[in-house]
């Protein structure tokens, strides 16, 4: 792994490499980010102020999309230059601090400029400037957003019956937020194994330290479906591990982009879905801080 000046020297030489950036595209590259470092409250990794719409869109519509590509480039480069002088990634937990430069070295040397996903609204590009600037962190298989919370319908979606049970719960590990969401990146799929899963556990139970306010772990997916076990049992431990450690289960039920995710990748999940033998329903998985914590400490 490069040190942290090697790294910034590095972002200097990509940065440089990029299509030139003319006219007011370069001061909006620190208007953008101080605006974003700006929001107030819970702002999870995909809002942006206004003002960052208004920047995006002048450039685009002035200087076309090959500059707006370059601009987003920029902007994820400068975010790792100013990250890696930041008090905020030296407090960080060991594990997670050196996932995040590695992180930052791998992009240093693939990003062009030219990619199809240097959108604003496009997911990849929003995690990206996440891990850049701070708003995610890498924590093995998933990455890590701070700024979020359970929405209080989960204690809905189960059914009348569940509803007492539910906001017990919730009452006893302190609320709906703030929680550790997690979240899969396209980047990172080549640590969607067990042991990426683990490593994300312990960087969450480390992760306590530095968010003391945070009351858990929140994940929502389709291969949290109890039944996902019995027809995929190579991911059983993606559920079985967690709640072995004390976590809960929540059913919110199906909806198009579950049944989407659940088929893309398994030809048996599709053809028990053609069927009518399966239909993908979404899970949330709940583990409160106490519990992960334990966990981790038996597990490490």
């Amino acid at each position: 792994m490069l040190t942290p000046s090697h790294l910034t020297q590095t972002l200097e030489e990509r940065t440089t490499t990029l299509q030139p950036l003319t006219g007011s595209t370069a001061p909006a590259i620190d208007r953008f980010i101080d605006a974003v470092a700006s929001a107030k409250g819970l702002a999870d990794y995909k809002h942006f102020p206004p003002a960052c719409h208004a920047i995006w869109k002048s450039i685009v519509v002035e200087q076309g999309a090959s500059v707006a590509r370059a601009y987003l480039a920029t902007l994820i480069l400068t975010g790792m230059k100013r990250t890696l002088r930041d008090p905020r990634l030296a407090a960080l937990p060991n594990r997670v601090r050196e996932g995040q430069v590695k992180h930052f070295e791998w992009m240093s040397t693939r990003l062009t400029g030219t990619e199809d996903w240097l959108e604003l609204d496009h997911d990849t590009f929003q995690k990206e400037f996440g891990l850049a600037t701070l708003r995610l962190y890498v924590c093995g298989a998933q990455l890590v957003d701070y700024q979020c919370g359970v929405p209080r319908s989960i204690v809905l979606t189960g059914g009348s019956a569940q509803v007492l049970s539910r906001l017990a719960y919730f009452v006893r590990v302190g609320g709906f937020k703030p929680f550790f969401q997690i979240h899969t990146h396209v980047h990172r799929l080549d640590h969607f194994n067990e042991a990426g899963w683990n490593e994300c556990y312990q960087c969450c139970a480390e992760l306590y330290s530095v968010h003391p306010e945070v009351l858990g772990m929140y994940g929502g997916s389709w291969f949290y479906d109890p039944k996902v076990k019995e027809i995929s049992p190579r991911l059983r431990y993606l559920q079985d591990i967690p709640v072995a450690g004390g976590a809960r289960l929540f059913r919110t039920g199906p909806s198009e982009d579950c049944t989407n995710d659940a088929l893309s990748t398994s030809p048996t999940r599709k053809d028990l879905f053609n069927k009518g033998l399966y239909q993908p329903c979404g899970y949330a998985l709940v583990w409160d801080r106490a519990s992960q914590r334990r966990w981790a400490s038996v597990a490490s």
